[in-house]
């Protein structure tokens, strides 16, 4: 016990260690996959393709470790599905940044490094700019930029922000190119203006089709109507996607760990360590542990977790307790309490599988898709088989990322391990049912619900006709829901047929009955309130450059879109144990 008690009075200080060993364990593996020879194209160092150009698998390893080294871990180590998301999004930078550069080699600019370092001279980091030591009379002083950039003691500091302007500037430049070609005018501004800032006060009588909708449809009705619109109820082409998880969540070994690493911190606090130290250090929430855990004044009604607010409200005015959640165990301190409120700081401990538990897991399911390819679906006895269909084109509604295992569906096809929120899911592609149109008894809830849809909006209209012959004014009438909104064009709060009803009748006129897919609406536009000349200036430079932004990403996400059909993708990271 005494030497645990030493290792845990120095794990500030060799947490990082821990999550180093664990990254280096999954991007350094030199177990079977690594060592599959010529066949294994990560042996190769080649992490992924882009057209015929390879990624460096010692650069997507060093990049992962570095934004894995920024994520503070307990006992338990990193989290391994951070890890993963951590690996998505350092590949799929790698691939864009390759895309652009060779899209603008081609275009004549190259990306030298004269080129780099007149960005990095040019273009200080934002922990530079927003230092007040590089400030002179109220401005950024660039020579004292330059003095840093200069100095030996701060080659790494530099190195890293070097490497970082390396990997981000191909795509700067060409959105700088892109930008070029933009163009937003001031009627486009000012329209934007008038969506965004224009107040409509709007009266309505809504008519909710559910409730004129008849109770029952003779059947002769609802073949006629499936006759007429047999088109209606085509279904696409389609995917059936089979497949298995295998359970990942935390075991009793990694709840004790973390609760034993939460009593040590509150033990450091009792000792006199101060809370914003502890939150720094330990706290796996980065935003929160930034501001030494420091959320500010809460009310109960501010948490979610109704359990969660009853436990903060019970500890005293300066007073530290541990709550289990859901996700993992929270130290709060009440700094201060009022009657209604706390001042509340917090360290966050994610409770997640280890890395042993999820490579053990992903191994079940490696060995699963092995038994699946050699004998078939014996491999399924005693296992939970859960089937989803998807349009071709789309992505399945499930807590996993699915990679490329759709672009090109084929019958049989066994996907890789993908890892979840909730485990590691195993797909197969048990079936492709080609478009058609399913016959009536397929169908018929369906197609009874259009009829009884339509027929209640005609209804709810004609109920709505006859109110409006005799509506003077706006009022509360029987069959109907009356209502006041304000809107915007831009946020409407009612559906945008009516918004137009209700402007193109001007102020004070009632419309006519307005049909809409929830019911029916009569509405009348009481009221507009245009911003002001002033409102107006000062809004003009923000809305321009939200138009101009818009435009730009628009342009750049078809643009990659094109680029990545030119040069198709490849990813090895199969080939690791993530």
């Amino acid at each position: 016990m005494r030497i645990m008690q030493r290792l845990r009075e120095k794990m500030a200080i060799f947490l990082w260690i821990i999550a180093v060993v664990f990254i280096l364990f999954i991007f350094f593996d030199f177990g079977r996959n690594i060592m599959m020879g010529k066949r294994s194209k990560v042996a190769q160092g080649i992490i992924g393709m882009v057209g015929k150009i390879p990624l460096s698998y010692k650069e997507f390893s060093r990049r992962v470790s570095e934004r894995m080294n920024r994520f503070p871990t307990g006992s338990i180590g990193p989290d391994p599905r951070i890890e993963r998301a951590v690996s998505d999004q350092v590949f799929n930078e790698m691939v864009v940044r390759t895309l652009v550069s060779e899209e603008l080699e081609r275009m004549g600019i190259k990306i030298t490094p004269q080129v780099i370092l007149e960005a990095v001279k040019t273009n200080p980091p934002p922990e530079v700019l927003q230092d007040s030591t590089f400030w002179k009379e109220g401005r950024f002083d660039y020579e004292k930029y330059l003095e840093l950039l200069r100095s030996p003691q701060a080659r790494p500091f530099v190195a890293k922000y070097i490497d970082a302007v390396q990997h981000l500037l191909p795509q700067q430049l060409a959105q700088t190119q892109i930008g070029a070609l933009v163009r937003v005018t001031r009627s486009e501004v000012l329209k934007r203006i008038a969506e965004s800032m224009r107040k409509l006060e709007i009266e309505y009588l809504f008519f909710d089709y559910r409730d004129y909708a008849p109770s029952s449809i003779p059947d002769e009705e609802l073949r006629a109507y499936y006759e007429a619109n047999r088109e209606k109820f085509k279904i696409p082409e389609t995917i059936v996607l089979k497949y298995v998880v295998f359970p990942l969540a935390p075991g009793g070994e990694e709840e004790n760990l973390v609760k034993e690493d939460a009593e040590f911190i509150v033990n450091q606090w009792k000792r006199g360590t101060p809370f914003e130290e502890l939150a720094r250090t330990y706290s796996q929430e980065p935003q929160s542990a930034q501001r030494g855990g420091d959320i500010g004044w809460q009310k109960k009604e501010d948490f979610q977790d109704k359990d969660m607010a009853k436990f903060v409200f019970r500890i005293k005015k300066g007073g530290v307790d541990i709550y289990k959640g859901k996700d993992g165990y929270y130290i709060f301190y009440v700094e201060d309490k009022k009657r209604n409120e706390v001042r509340l700081k917090y360290i966050f401990l994610s409770l997640h599988p280890s890395m042993e538990r999820y490579l053990d897991v992903r191994r079940k399911a490696e060995n699963f898709i092995n038994s699946m390819k050699e004998v078939g679906e014996v491999a399924l006895s005693g296992m939970e088989v859960k089937e989803i269909k998807v349009e071709r084109g789309k992505t399945p509604e499930l807590p996993v990322s699915f990679g490329d295992f759709l672009d090109k569906p084929e019958v049989g096809k066994i996907s890789r391990p993908l890892p979840g929120a909730d485990g590691i899911y195993v797909f197969w592609i048990d079936r492709i049912e080609p478009e058609r149109i399913p016959p009536f008894e397929e169908v018929r809830d369906k197609v009874a619900f259009e009829v009884s849809k339509e027929k209640g909006i005609e209804n709810a209209w004609k109920m709505a006709m006859q109110v409006r012959r005799n509506l003077k004014e706006m009022k509360k009438v029987k069959g109907a829901k009356y209502g006041k909104v304000i809107t915007t064009l831009s946020e409407p709060a009612l559906p945008s047929e009516t918004i137009g009803a209700a402007l193109a009748g001007g102020k004070g006129r009632i419309s006519p009955p307005v049909k809409t897919d929830e019911g029916v609406y009569i509405v009348s536009l009481k009221s507009v309130k245009d911003p002001s000349e002033d409102e107006i200036k000062e809004k003009v430079s923000e809305f321009y450059q939200e138009l101009i932004t818009e435009k730009k990403n628009l342009f750049f996400t078809g643009w990659l879109r094109y680029l990545r059909e030119k040069h198709p993708v490849e990813d090895y990271r199969y080939e690791l144990e993530i």
